[in-house]
């Protein structure tokens, strides 16, 4: 079906905020506004001045990409006090001043809804968590934590997955590969974060559940701290990080696996495994849902 056409319209941006897809259509791919299921083509650049274009189509008839190809993904380890706890054992205190523990994944991790997350061979399945992703619109270096807002383009779902037996040697490289950060359906430019539903659902059951009331460390600080380190570029991508306090193996809680208080000690158990023919879908609440599988390799 071709666009239908009409003058391109004013800037579009309001208080309400926006839904920002990527998309594919007869081969081109473009940013769109999503709205009351049509998608409308966007004129201009999503990072500074842009507007409503002259093309518009059904959502369903175009194929959703990852909402964003960033240089790189940012992520904060356990930046939760029920999944922490409920992995270590220990509370975290709040006034603690440690700093967020980050980790990096390269932009090849990510890929977009309906997509394929594919397990390597030799691994036995992969883990992971749900969360909220947070996305830059401006570079970043050395900002505070009252000037983050400014920064941020806007929010999506995201699964950070990794491989539990290289884990034990290796956090960074067991979290860094390729189609390891499902990241979509879209970008929402305005989101009240502060008590947001996060879950992850397998083949239709809830495995994990939280709440982003339950951070450790608020999108501020994280934003604030990471930019203190690396240059933030736009489209740049930050994982909020895991949260909850349930988890599975082999569709039975994990109650039973002991406690870990060192990351040498993580054993592959204490994760559930996701394997190749599982259906996952995160949902978070305000932005969507972002449905994958988990496959081998062709």
């Amino acid at each position: 079906m071709s666009a239908t056409s009409q003058q391109a319209g004013p800037d579009v941006r309001s208080e309400a905020g926006l839904t920002i897809v990527r998309y594919e259509k007869d081969g081109r791919t473009g940013y769109g506004i999503l709205e009351k299921g049509r998608v409308t083509s966007i004129e201009g650049d999503i990072f500074g001045e842009f507007s409503a274009g002259d093309r518009h189509f059904p959502l369903d008839e175009v194929v959703l990409l990852a909402p964003i190809e960033p240089r790189k993904v940012y992520g904060v380890g356990m930046n939760s006090h029920g999944y922490r706890q409920y992995r270590t054992g220990a509370e975290f205190p709040e006034a603690d001043p440690a700093e967020p523990p980050v980790f990096e994944k390269s932009g090849s991790a990510i890929t977009g809804p309906h997509s394929r997350l594919v397990v390597q061979e030799g691994m036995s399945g992969i883990s992971g968590s749900p969360e909220l992703a947070v996305i830059m619109k401006r570079r970043a270096r050395g900002i505070a934590e009252d000037e983050v807002d400014d920064y941020i383009l806007g929010y999506s779902a995201s699964f950070d997955a990794m491989y539990p037996e290289v884990a034990i040697r290796d956090m960074l490289a067991a979290k860094d590969f390729p189609t390891s950060c499902p990241l979509g359906p879209w970008i929402k430019t305005s989101l009240d974060t502060s008590d947001l539903e996060v879950s992850l659902s397998v083949n239709g059951k809830v495995y994990h559940q939280g709440f982003t009331r339950d951070f450790i460390y608020d999108i501020p600080r994280v934003v604030s701290f990471l930019s203190s380190r690396y240059v933030l570029e736009p489209g740049d991508v930050v994982l909020m990080g895991a949260m909850g306090r349930e988890a599975h193996v082999d569709g039975k809680s994990a109650d039973f696996v002991d406690r870990f208080t060192d990351l040498a000690k993580i054993r592959p158990v204490a994760y559930p495994k996701y394997q190749p023919g599982d259906r996952l879908v995160v949902r978070v609440q305000g932005v969507g849902e972002l449905p994958f599988s988990v496959t081998r390799a062709d």
